[in-house]
């Protein structure tokens, strides 16, 4: 703990309320949200990393379709250490923390302006319970491991963390009170306090160009046929037989991934010199996909009147309209390098 006039008080991140999430469609997985929510938080450059996350849809297919996994769980390029370091941060890595040590280390750590991010069995703490409970996830999921970015200790050893358990997916703060980690430990040690990072932003100057570099290299060789929508138009109907849930289908969480990775993209070409042609079509994009995101989990839930025809209609238009994006795309990077444009600030 910190001493503060021979007391002991309680420690918080330094400017807590700018962790503001960066994942509007709630289509990352937790630590990497959390990772780029404090990467924004610390850098008017964190849009940068996104640089990579034009996701191939073939990628997409094998995740959603052929192991019939969440989109929570899907792996994205985006937001990787390589990048981090380029930004100015770095990742530490703490295999497993020992509780007395992770409560001795703690106060210092955030008091520093570094993030802290642990991983426990979320059906332990309260709040969690609460919200699975409210959406109905099955019980069978709700110990997961999820992904805490821990923000502050109080005396008592209680831990304050931002996270978005709840129905706008907005962080907010929550309590990890001592006695439900306690339980937690008791109950699940093997499986608390693992695969731990500190994020230490070390106040650098971000490598621009390197990223940059990286970006012109990657969709220089960038090729998709984009026939997920074609697969999507096919299986839908049937999904909404064999998916319980809305959140199960296939389809929707394609979507959910497509969206929030155009989404990302479109928010780094606003930082660069492409064109206002190519900025306009992948904007344009994203908007479209999360409209038919939005009309297919409808279609799933059987309300709003959404029609199979017109959804496979939509989903044919998304596929056009991604073909003839790249092509723009790589028209520009021909054209000339590409640099970034100003910001208020630099």
């Amino acid at each position: 703990m910190l001493m503060t006039d021979g007391k002991t008080t309680s420690t918080y991140l330094p400017d807590l309320e700018s962790l503001v999430s960066q994942d509007d469609l709630n289509q990352l997985n937790c630590r990497t949200t959390q990772i780029l929510t404090f990467a924004a938080s610390r850098t008017r450059w964190a849009d940068l990393l996104m640089y990579c996350s034009l996701e191939c849809t073939l990628d997409v297919f094998r995740h959603c379709y052929l192991r019939n996994e969440y989109r929570w769980s899907y792996r994205t390029r985006y937001v990787n250490e390589n990048d981090l370091a380029l930004l100015g941060f770095d990742l530490i890595h703490i295999p497993q923390w020992d509780v007395d040590d992770f409560r001795r280390d703690l106060p210092g750590i955030v008091s520093a302006g570094h993030a802290v991010l642990v991983h426990l069995p979320r059906g332990h703490f309260a709040y969690w319970r609460d919200f699975l409970t409210r959406f109905s996830v099955p019980v069978a999921e709700h110990m997961d491991l999820h992904s805490f970015l821990v923000c502050g200790i109080d005396p008592a050893g209680d831990l304050t963390v931002v996270d978005n358990a709840n129905q706008a997916h907005a962080f907010q703060r929550y309590i990890l009170s001592a006695a439900e980690l306690d339980t937690a430990l008791s109950a699940d040690a093997g499986r608390c306090l693992v695969g731990n990072l500190v994020v230490k932003d070390r106040r650098d100057e971000p490598d621009i160009a390197g990223l940059l570099r990286r970006y012109t290299d990657l969709m220089t060789a960038f090729d998709d046929s984009f026939e997920i929508y074609d697969r999507m138009a096919e299986s839908l109907s049937m999904e909404r037989i064999t998916a319980a849930e809305t959140y199960q289908s296939p389809a929707v969480n394609s979507l959910a991934i497509l969206a929030g990775s155009r989404s990302f993209f479109s928010r780094f070409l606003a930082l660069t010199s492409h064109s206002v042609a190519v900025k306009q079509i992948f904007a344009a994009n994203a908007e479209a996909i999360t409209r038919v995101l939005n009309r297919a989990s409808q279609y799933h839930a059987g309300v709003g009147g959404v029609s199979m025809d017109a959804l496979r209609r939509q989903l044919s238009q998304l596929r056009r309209r991604e073909r003839q994006a790249l092509h723009l795309l790589k028209t520009d990077l021909g054209r000339s390098p590409i640099g970034v444009v100003p910001r208020e600030g630099t």
